[in-house]
């Protein structure tokens, strides 16, 4: 479990994210400073018919 927390705070230190349809690479990302550009897939959900919020 140590490693995992200690991946998370490495990742949350990055200034730019690309994320994979998981939750640690979410919030990696979101724990991170703002103003970094984050690339993630248009199609998050299994579901075809629930999108992504453009923001």
């Amino acid at each position: 479990m140590a490693r995992r927390v200690v991946d998370l705070y490495l990742m949350s230190l990055c200034r730019h994210h690309v994320l994979a349809n998981s939750t640690f690479s979410f919030w990696a990302a979101h724990l991170s400073a703002p103003g970094g550009i984050t690339v993630y897939p248009s199609r998050w959900y299994a579901d075809p018919t629930w999108q992504v919020p453009d923001t």
